[in-house]
């Protein structure tokens, strides 16, 4: 998504009890636009309300845009952000996938107004302690990281920025690039109804691909099996990291992994033996590269011009994820 909403004080369906609101009465710098606003996302959740003036900042308050265009919802469908420890949704995706009327991203204003000292935004996203994967998987909210507007975190990438993969972008909506292969066991495993395209995508947890990729990825995982209902792919919690079985996608020639013990997502139950596997299916016009797979990797977004008519993504192995074969 484009839109960033954070939650109206009035909105019942939002958790307040162990969230926060935005209270507009406390900004002296807040308008209301008046507009109505709703979203939904792939996943089937959603939200609603209305749109909004005020000033916004990142980077602890060294970057500033007055009168930015945000949201907020009154309502939200999802019963997860109960359980999430976010307070709303920044998207990141171009601006053209934007529901706010003349919405912009942050990273997209930062750029146009030539406030950023690169047109670069670096991420870096952290899987939790390896105490808290068992209770709750490897990459459900939380773990923390960073967002770096304007600059990459070159001592959090293998060989420093001179390590990122950079691949220019060729989808209109998305950072979506080229995807070359998938691997499993040195082998690889994309067949050739898979599309050859795949998208970065923060506000993904998983990695949601096709239903043929998908099963012949489950295929070399033991034991692992799709639900009758629904078709979720399930998975043991405890998957033994033995050498050649990670998976691997092949991007501007260079493999990228996730390590298959961490594609043990969420537990089913309070008994932690299967777990939801971090790869789905269903997606047959790309992948999605959602956290499951950036929280292995360093991530940047570029734009090589002020419209945005040229973009690029780079990819890089982090220092503090272990090297996977």
């Amino acid at each position: 998504s484009s839109d960033l909403f954070v939650f109206a004080p009035t909105c019942t369906s939002c958790s307040l009890s162990n969230h926060t609101a935005f209270i507009p009465s406390k900004s002296k710098t807040y308008r209301n636009s008046t507009n109505s606003w709703s979203i939904g996302y792939g996943d089937g959740s959603g939200a609603s309300g209305y749109t909004s003036f005020d000033t916004t900042t990142v980077e602890d308050g060294a970057l500033r845009l007055d009168n930015f265009l945000f949201a907020l919802a009154t309502s939200v469908s999802s019963p997860s952000w109960a359980t999430s420890e976010t307070s709303g949704l920044g998207g990141l995706a171009q601006d053209r996938l934007a529901t706010i009327s003349n919405g912009r991203t942050i990273f997209s204003r930062l750029v146009s107004e030539r406030r950023l000292e690169r047109d670069v935004l670096g991420i870096r996203l952290v899987k939790k302690e390896r105490e808290e994967r068992q209770a709750v998987g490897a990459t459900v909210d939380g773990g923390g990281g960073a967002y770096a507007f304007g600059h990459v975190e070159e001592q959090w990438i293998v060989g420093g920025e001179a390590g990122l993969t950079w691949v220019d972008v060729t989808s209109s909506n998305y950072w979506g690039i080229p995807m070359d292969d998938a691997q499993m066991e040195g082998k690889s495993i994309l067949d050739n109804g898979t599309p050859r395209r795949a998208i970065l995508d923060t506000g993904t947890s998983l990695i949601i691909t096709s239903t043929a990729l998908a099963a012949s990825i489950h295929a070399r995982i033991p034991e692992a099996y799709q639900s009758q209902s629904g078709g979720v792919w399930i998975i043991p919690c405890s998957q033994p990291s033995t050498p050649g079985s990670n998976v691997f996608f092949v991007i501007g020639g260079r493999r990228f992994g996730v390590p298959k013990q961490d594609l043990a997502w969420k537990p089913l139950d309070s008994d932690g033996f299967w777990c939801v596997s971090g790869v789905q299916g269903g997606m047959e016009s790309f992948t999605i590269l959602g956290a499951m797979f950036i929280k292995s990797h360093y991530v940047a977004l570029r734009y090589n011009d002020k419209r945005g008519e040229s973009l690029s993504v780079g990819i890089g192995d982090r220092v503090d994820v272990e090297a996977m074969v």
